[in-house]
């Protein structure tokens, strides 16, 4: 999930994301909640991210809002490790919202009205650089 406008690098009234999906990673005593300019959650995601960045994230998630640059090379990590380049240079909208928050904006799925707001705000932000965004696209 992309944060207001990079103005939130912390969301913490969100649920905690404690279940790991990447195998065993340890006792756990940390919540996993969205941190970041793309709010890192699971602990599988700050795990590989820590791991490619050299920081120890899995057992201090928070420095993922608290550290600007961190904040940032988060995203790009997260940006880069699931190949968003791809979609994006296609202007495949739906494809990256697919890819950040799948199985909660996509299918009507609980967060669906999130997808609406960033479409419209997508739409918005498309105008302003003379771009008009491809319909069949924007919505997964």
């Amino acid at each position: 999930m992309l944060t207001a406008f990079f103005f939130y690098l912390e969301i913490g009234n969100c649920p905690s994301y404690s279940n790991s999906w990447c195998g065993n990673l340890g006792t756990l005593n940390y919540l996993y909640y969205g941190r970041g300019w793309f709010q890192l959650t699971y602990p599988c995601n700050y795990y590989y991210a820590g791991a490619a960045l050299a920081v120890n994230l899995l057992h201090n998630p928070d420095l993922v809002a608290n550290d600007p640059n961190l904040s940032v090379t988060t995203a790009l990590w997260f940006y880069t490790a699931n190949n968003m380049n791809t979609p994006a240079q296609q202007g495949n909208f739906a494809a990256t919202t697919k890819i950040i928050n799948g199985a909660l904006e996509c299918n009507h799925g609980s967060e669906y009205n999130n997808q609406v707001t960033r479409v419209q705000t997508y739409i918005r932000i498309a105008k302003c650089f003379g771009f008009v965004p491809n319909n069949a696209t924007l919505y997964c």
